[in-house]
């Protein structure tokens, strides 16, 4: 594969999405791209690209960045947890106070 075009639909190219892609020389992004985000070893190892057109909404992001994000949803996911786990205690509590 020499050429991919990515379509407009896409919002996120992830990390290795193409490693190692020897033969790959160019991208293509489809106009009105709904692309907004490009992960830093998504084109890891393609050492022929010479052609990568992005639209101007597209953050491309280093490493570090994407570990902040990762990092920030894993503490929204505890902190979910935790409050599912406080509403169980207080239902209970009042079950016991109706008894």
């Amino acid at each position: 594969m020499e050429t991919i075009c990515i379509p407009s639909s896409v919002e996120t190219i992830g990390n290795s999405a193409f490693e190692d892609c020897n033969q790959l020389t160019s991208v293509l992004i489809e106009p009105a791209s709904k692309l907004k985000r490009v992960s830093p070893s998504a084109f890891h190892g393609c050492n022929k690209i010479r052609i990568v057109e992005y639209p101007a909404s597209v953050k491309c992001e280093s490493d570090e960045d994407i570990s902040k994000d990762q990092d920030q949803e894993e503490d929204m996911d505890e902190n979910e947890d935790q409050d599912q786990d406080e509403n169980e205690d207080e239902d209970e509590g009042e079950d016991e106070k109706k008894r």
